[in-house]
């Protein structure tokens, strides 16, 4: 695993090729729709009533879908990279996979240096559900052989029906699932506290803080250590993707 540099050039990059940097860029998204969004600001829809003029609740289960489809589609780095050096070109490309096992809006997420788009340091499967409470979880899992699906959203459906995940494919990360509530342009979130566990450079946690738009996603993943100490990550702000499509 690489020296993590969230917080752009400052904190370098050790070893040489694009695979090198899976430890360097790792979990830029913490979490992870429609490709292109849902055409518009996603604030809430007002609530719809029943036949007895009750509200339903059909505006609160659409939450995950909505989450979902902000996740989804093709973003990248560039433009934060061309105003400042210190953040990278980064590509992130996620796309729904049919996986039951792991609920109703699953996706993959790929991520890749724009200069190695087809080598991935980063994949992951997100399962997006609603909670009791009104909160939008995401999932974190690994993938067990990553090399298999590496392209996996740049695949036909054909292709991609023969290779889709399934629970034998992945595994959870303990911790690491991210918390999204409602703002009146997307979601806010986080993981919860020191739960999602990491050892990487001297860290015993890592945490994520993640927000979402129509028009982009900003992610801001750091470690620290027993003492609270930050050991890795950004130190200047979080990595903002641009929606591309």
């Amino acid at each position: 695993m690489q020296r993590n540099v969230f917080g752009g050039r400052s904190v370098v990059l050790s070893g040489g090729g694009p695979r090198r940097v899976a430890g360097a860029l790792r979990g830029v998204v913490g979490v992870v729709g429609v490709v292109g969004g849902l055409g518009g600001c996603m604030t809430s829809p007002p609530p719809s009533t029943a036949k007895d003029g009750t509200p339903s609740s059909a505006p609160t289960v659409l939450a995950a879908a909505q989450a979902t489809a902000l996740l989804t589609g093709r973003f990248d780095s560039s433009a934060q990279a061309a105003r400042d050096s210190r953040y990278f070109p980064v590509q992130l490309r996620a796309c729904a996979v049919d996986t039951p096992a792991l609920g109703e809006h699953v996706l993959y997420v790929e991520q890749a240096m724009l200069s190695a788009a087809d080598q991935p340091y980063r994949q992951r499967v997100y399962a997006i559900a609603q909670r009791d409470d009104g909160a939008v979880v995401s999932t974190v899992y690994e993938l067990v052989q990553p090399e298999r699906f590496v392209g996996f959203c740049d695949l036909g459906a054909t292709d991609q029906a023969g290779i889709m995940p399934v629970v034998e494919d992945v595994a959870v990360l303990p911790g690491c699932a991210v918390i999204l509530t409602a703002t009146d342009d997307g979601f806010t979130g986080s993981t919860d506290g020191r739960a999602c566990l990491n050892d990487y450079q001297g860290a015993t946690y890592a945490t994520s803080e993640v927000a979402l738009t129509d028009a982009s996603i900003e992610s801001w993943d750091r470690g620290y250590d027993a003492a609270d100490a930050q050991v890795w990550g950004a130190t200047a702000g979080a990595y903002r993707f641009d929606r591309k499509d």
